[in-house]
């Protein structure tokens, strides 16, 4: 049990989302290869163009994610399709691509950098 204080009676779990963040997309590759063979729920590859996830419900229902960051920034919400079978390049060239052609596009060391000077503007 992740947390008390859910009714042993609820229909529902209290807890929305529980993410882990990995250190690399060959990382979240190989777990999404060991995952995909076992009994979870709801599997879904998702690329939000600022990270590469996965999400998959637990035995009590709590929804995980599990996700990497790209080097790139783009306005949220974003949400493409993912192929984890892929080749990295493959899917580092497509997420790019896709970022690029979306408004406010940025790396995400520039973003950083304009967020950090706006808020030490403040």
């Amino acid at each position: 049990m992740l947390a008390k204080g859910r009714p042993h009676d609820a229909g529902f779990t209290t807890v929305n989302q529980i993410s882990y963040k990995l250190d690399s997309l060959e990382t979240l590759k190989a777990v999404y290869a060991d995952i995909v063979d076992k009994p979870v729920k709801e599997l879904v590859q998702i690329s939000h163009g600022n990270a590469w996830s996965i999400y998959f419900k637990d035995p009590e229902g709590n929804r995980i994610e599990l996700f990497v960051d790209t080097p790139w920034y783009t306005p949220q919400p974003c949400r493409e399709p993912l192929d984890l079978t892929k080749p990295v390049e493959q899917i580092r060239k497509e997420t790019e691509a896709y970022c690029r052609s979306r408004p406010r596009f940025a790396s995400r060391e520039a973003w950083q950098g304009e967020l950090g000077a706006k808020i030490s503007a403040r």
